[in-house]
């Protein structure tokens, strides 16, 4: 970016600047934060169970603080989208286990606890 005078117009040009989400859909339709194996899903996870920001830095060492805030921003923000979001994947995520099960039903018993 190129500024001239005065200087408080170009500060003022970086500072408004929008930050690109860190948010990206994998290839099989995961979102995750972008560069990392780290889900949304696993965060808003986490984040709901009440830990702080550094806390969640902690049990996410790969992502860094900004997207950690941006991620949890986006999920306050559109709490909607990401709930439904996440609905659709625990559905998905029992239809695995309801197949696994039907499939290798014998498997599935040892590796499932009593209940």
């Amino acid at each position: 970016m190129t500024c001239s005078w005065p200087m408080v117009n170009c500060l003022t040009m970086a500072i408004l600047a929008p930050e690109p989400s860190p948010l990206a859909r994998d290839g099989s339709g995961v979102i995750r934060i972008a560069g990392t194996r780290v889900s949304l899903e696993s965060l808003v996870s986490a984040y709901r169970t009440g830990p702080s920001i550094e806390n969640l830095k902690e049990a996410f060492p790969d992502l860094s603080q900004s997207d950690i805030h941006m991620s949890v921003a986006y999920y306050l923000s559109h709490r909607q989208e990401v709930e439904e979001y996440l609905a659709e994947r625990q559905h998905q995520a029992e239809a695995v286990e309801a197949e696994i099960r039907e499939q290798f039903p014998e498997a599935y018993q040892r590796v499932t606890p009593s209940r």
